[in-house]
Parts: structure tokens; sequence; C-alpha cells
């Protein structure tokens, strides 16, 4: 499946000038984003992983983890007032 759709639009140059200089303004941080980024599965997420799968006793239980992270939304909650 595509995860793009091709689109033809007919308008005037100076238009299609600035909307071509708007997409390519945006793309610049999400190219600098992406380069931050691309590290990370390969530097945290497989080492993450395969130590987990060797030891599974190091992992945190499914519940805990919610429970934790709902004790940190209502700390934030009530201190947004």
């Amino acid at each position: 499946m595509r995860s793009t759709k091709q689109l033809r639009i007919s308008s005037p140059a100076t238009l299609a000038d600035k909307v071509k200089d708007e997409v390519t303004e945006g793309q610049r941080p999400l190219q600098d984003r992406g380069a931050e980024v691309a590290p990370w599965p390969r530097e945290q997420l497989i080492p993450t992983y395969h130590a987990y799968m060797t030891d599974p006793s190091r992992g945190i239980p499914i519940d805990d983890v919610f429970d934790g992270l709902e004790t940190r939304y209502r700390e934030r909650r009530a201190r947004m007032g």
C-alpha cells in the first residue's frame, strides 16, 4: 500500500512557487529531526530489546507501568489546577 497519493493542481506560477518554498522550508526541521532520531533505534532500542530477551525478569509489569503513568498524570493535573 502506498503511503503517498499523487495530486495535480493548476495554479498561477507565483502561487506554485510560494507553495514550493513553504514546503521546502517545512521539510528542513523534519530532516534535521530525522537525523537526530535515526540513531535511536540502533543505539538504544535494539540493545534494550536484546537485554530484555536475555533476561525477561528485568522488565516492568505492564500494570506497574500504567499505574506509574496514571500517578504522574494525576500529579501533573493537580499542579496545573
